[in-house]
Formats: C-alpha cells, sequence, structure tokens
C-alpha cells in the first residue's frame, strides 16, 4: 500500500504577488476603484514601490478582488 503524502498547501506566485502589491496599495491608502483606474505607468511605479516585476492582467484583477474584500470586511467590522 502506497503511503499517504500531506503536501502543505503552497499559495502560487501569482497570488503571493498580488498580496504584496495589494498590501502596498493598502498601505497608501488607495481603495479598489482607484487602483481600477491605474494605468500602465501607475502600475509600473507600484511593482517598484514593491521591490516586484509588473503585474499582468490576470495578477491586476487578483490585486482589486484582494482590495475590494478588505473594504468590505472593514465596512461589516465597522457597522458592528
Amino acid at each position: 500500500m502506497d503511503a499517504v503524502v500531506l503536501r502543505p498547501y503552497i499559495p502560487s506566485q501569482r497570488i503571493l504577488k498580488a498580496l504584496v502589491l495589494a498590501d502596498t496599495l493598502d498601505a497608501a491608502g488607495i481603495a479598489a476603484a482607484d487602483a481600477e483606474s491605474m494605468n500602465g505607468r501607475e502600475w509600473r511605479m507600484l511593482a517598484e514601490a514593491a521591490q516586484s516585476r509588473i503585474p499582468s492582467e490576470r495578477t491586476r484583477e487578483l490585486v482589486i478582488n484582494f482590495l475590494r474584500r478588505r473594504e468590505t470586511v472593514r465596512l461589516h467590522l465597522k457597522s458592528q
């Protein structure tokens, strides 16, 4: 019988990069709506600030989703 090997969950590089970028935007007080309207130059500046490479469109979408989720949680916590 083969042994069962449990492997810990390892997030993808895309998710890790998106979290770092979302953390950087969040720390700067930039909301999801503002991040949504960022242009290529602004994403490049963000990547430099986060010491990362310029994010792809898919990674940008993740960043914005992470920011939206944080905003939703904050609103929920504030209303309690």
